[in-house]
């Protein structure tokens, strides 16, 4: 009796090279899917079909591991005799040296400083790229790729110890804000480490390595890393497609007219402030307006979008790093369902996506409010001038609405006489609120983005995987009231202005948003599922608390008008919702009585390997966005459905990274 490792194949494999016999055979007799590097796993008592086997890899490059079980004289008890490994000789023999350049010349310095912390973090690091590149075969190169961009990032930061480079420095910062290089090569070598003992474990010699996620300590989660990647490369490859981060960037030095924009009134709130028609807001197109030769002049300024390293974290959950990006242990083993599905991941790429511009316009901010504080004696009347001032540039623009944010949020820190002090010494004072607030706005514009470029603004689809994934959180019931305050500001962004169902810019927002995510709460799966659904209700239906609710989605208005002024792309929209491989013939779901068109076939019979029909497509996509959506709905998480939904995000992606639009 054989027992049989193959590497970096799904089921796919084996339906396409064997008969019906053999399949039928292997099918009868054992075989699994595995999420470990080695991801099919087969028992075989066949002599000829031992042979196939190894034929078949043999001459489609398949590494495997063999094992040749023989039977004890003990009653169902079986020794290992003999072990055999398979690598195609193209994996040892590469044309350019798998070794990094970094980690020759990192590895080969002998001197090393004993109290030099950076060093050897330096030096932690190069080992982990080698690791990395010496264990990634087949389906998992794509790791080599990324940590190769990874190598490039941090040849950078490693040559800028007095002058850190641009590149690097915005890379680092994308996402993060103020970050050092100590705590940056921290975090990726422990992201790094992660995805080594998480992915890559399980290699051959399998009985040699084993993987610290206990469940799986035997073969790995290659499969579960290589799924996760892909999302994430996906998403990174959306935003680089349609040239986001350039776009941004020239936008911001286009000229503000402010004659272009009507100006309706000044605000009521101090400071003064412009405000402009909702309507010409919510219509507003000014990314995608920038033509792609201008977006090209700032790539290099730009720099590449690398996918961010990905791992399995029990600790940090969903969570974004500088140059990591994590999802949940649980998601492994319960991907099928709502609470742990990996499409939530697309709120830690926003962050990505983000938080640099953010970063850079509250800079800008702080800057203005710096010259204003040292150019003279300075009170509310400087800066009712600064507000009331208008801006030059876009990025002028948007750093006064986020200013403004800044000042409404501080105003329910201090009560008026405090914060008319304050102003004689702005700068001082905003940097504090900086500390205070940043991160607020930046996570609320985040929710929004979020909802508007990856969930279409559809509130069923937004409310039901975010909510169910918030819930398994051990501290929701303490920050309810924030979640459903995040969760009302990104509903608000269909409904600012004029929407397209028509809603006249003199109906409330805010009030369209409360009664759009009370339409969800009323529907499945959250009518039932929900635990908090009641609690969150009475939030919404208590008079007092309503109107606290309504009183901080007026102060966090001016996000929803910097997003559809400065970070709204429909381009990004668009490709967001697209499906390369969608089937032609379009087939249709009810779901909470409501028909929806879906644009592809992707169904995985159960009996696949012993169907009578003569074929069965394979089942391809090229949005694993839409996949999660459709196959990450369950209510009870399954090891076996989630290890069925994690091979197909590994093996049967097509085109990942690849562009959706001809004309961006």
């Amino acid at each position: 009796m054989s027992l049989w490792f193959l590497h970096g194949v799904s089921a796919d494999f084996l339906r396409d090279e064997f008969s019906q016999e053999n399949l039928g055979k292997l099918y009868h007799e054992s075989m699994w899917l595995s999420i470990g590097t080695h991801s099919l796993v087969l028992v075989c008592r066949d002599g000829q079909l031992d042979l196939d086997i190894r034929n078949t890899c043999a001459d489609n490059l398949v590494p495997f591991e063999r094992w040749l079980i023989d039977q004890s004289d003990a009653a169902n008890s079986f020794i290992g005799s003999e072990v055999e490994y398979y690598s195609p000789e193209q994996y040892f023999s590469p044309k350019e040296n798998r070794k990094t350049k970094l980690a020759v010349e990192t590895l080969s310095n002998a001197s090393i400083e004993a109290d030099d912390a950076l060093e050897f973090m330096q030096i932690e690091l190069c080992a982990l790229l080698s690791v990395i590149e010496g264990r990634s075969r087949g389906p998992y190169s794509v790791l080599v790729d990324d940590a190769k961009s990874i190598e490039s990032l941090a040849s950078d930061l490693f040559n800028g110890h007095d002058k850190e480079d641009e590149h690097a420095v915005n890379a680092a910062q994308h996402g993060n804000g103020r970050i050092d290089r100590p705590d940056l090569l921290l975090t990726l070598n422990a992201g790094l480490s992660r995805l080594a003992s998480q992915a890559l474990s399980g290699t051959s010699p399998i009985l040699r390595t084993e993987c610290h996620f206990w469940p799986h300590s035997f073969l790995g989660t290659g499969v579960a890393n290589l799924a996760l990647r892909n999302v994430a490369s996906f998403l990174t490859s959306l935003t680089e497609d349609v040239k986001y981060d350039q776009r941004v960037n020239a936008l911001g030095e286009k000229a503000f007219l402010i004659n272009d924009y009507p100006v309706t009134k000044f605000g009521s709130h101090f400071p003064d402030f412009f405000s402009l028609e909702r309507n010409q807001v919510s219509k507003s197109n000014n990314l995608d307006e920038i033509p792609l030769k201008l977006a090209e002049e700032f790539d290099e300024e730009v720099g590449e979008a690398a996918t961010p390293i990905t791992f399995f974290s029990g600790r940090d959950g969903f969570m974004n790093g500088a140059l990591t990006t994590s999802a949940p242990l649980p998601s492994v083993l319960g991907g099928n369902s709502y609470q742990w599905n990996l499409g939530t991941i697309t709120h830690e790429i926003s962050h990505r996506i983000l938080g640099g511009h953010i970063f850079d316009l509250v800079d800008g901010f702080l800057a203005a409010m710096l010259e204003l504080q040292n150019s003279g004696p300075v009170g509310c009347r400087e800066i009712n001038e600064y507000f009331q001032d208008a801006p030059t540039t876009y990025s002028d623009y948007a750093s006064k609405m986020l200013g403004r944010s800044l000042m409404l949020l501080s105003c329910l820190d201090f009560d008026e006489s405090d914060m008319r002090r304050s102003m004689s010494h702005p700068f001082d004072f905003f940097i504090e609120v900086d500390e205070r607030h940043t991160g607020d706005l930046e996570e609320l514009l985040v929710h929004i983005f979020d909802y508007y470029h990856f969930y279409g603004t559809n509130a069923e689809t937004y409310c039901s995987f975010v909510w169910l994934s918030w819930a398994v959180l051990p501290a929701i019931q303490e920050r309810l009231f924030e979640y459903v305050v995040r969760t009302l500001v990104a509903l608000g962004v269909k409904f600012i202005g004029r929407d397209d169902d028509g809603h006249a810019e003199e109906d409330d927002w805010r009030e369209l948003a409360i009664a759009d995510f009370c339409s969800v709460l009323a529907q499945e799966p959250l009518l039932s599922r929900l635990p908090m659904r009641k609690e969150i209700e009475g939030f919404l239906n208590d008079q007092d608390k309503r109107e606290e609710i309504l009183h901080y989605l007026e102060t966090y208005e001016p996000l929803l008008v910097v997003f559809h002024m400065f970070f709204k792309s429909n381009k990004l929209r668009i490709n967001a919702s697209k499906d390369r491989s969608s089937n032609p013939h379009n087939r249709s779901v009810v779901r909470n009585g409501h028909k929806e068109k879906r644009y592809y076939h992707y169904r995985f019979p159960a009996n696949v390997f012993v169907s009578e029909k003569p074929s069965i497509g394979k089942p391809k996509f090229s949005n694993p966005l839409l996949f999660l959506r459709d196959y990450s709905r369950e209510e009870v998480p399954s090891a076996a459905q989630s290890a069925w939904l994690l091979h197909m995000l590994a093996f049967n992606l097509q085109n990942v990274g690849g562009q959706l639009e001809s004309e961006v």
